[in-house]
């Protein structure tokens, strides 16, 4: 034992305090860790899906409808929207009978985990 080498006798203060360090150590490190893989792994999703959305083709004039002048005092107006993103694998669609009503001015914000499908509402 090195305190034995020293010269110096080993009590049981000495090697609580010496358990005590190792584990707090340990604790630490397995924590920061799993946090770091968590947001790691979240981090790369949200850059998978960034890029799958600036990879997307733009859509063409022709394919937007406006409503006209004065028919409606909302810019944005969704009913019953069914949607999913192409090449989605799962049946079950990303947005199901979502209605919205956005008037012009408002501020709208979507909050939600990373995955939860915050993007597909742009």
């Amino acid at each position: 034992m090195i305190f034995e080498a020293n010269g110096e006798p080993l009590t049981a203060e000495k090697i609580f305090v010496t358990l005590s360090l190792i584990a707090v150590v340990a604790d630490s490190t397995m924590i920061l860790f799993t946090l770091g893989s968590l947001y790691l792994a979240q981090g790369l999703a949200s850059l998978r899906r960034i890029q799958d959305f600036l990879d997307t083709e733009e859509l063409s004039d022709c394919v937007i409808m406006r409503p006209e002048q004065g028919r409606s005092e909302a810019e944005l107006t969704l009913d019953n929207v069914v949607a999913r993103w192409s090449g989605q694998d799962s049946e079950r669609p990303t947005l199901d009978c979502v209605s919205v009503s956005v008037g012009r001015g408002e501020l709208v914000a979507i909050v939600g985990r990373v995955g939860s499908g915050k993007v597909n509402e742009q």
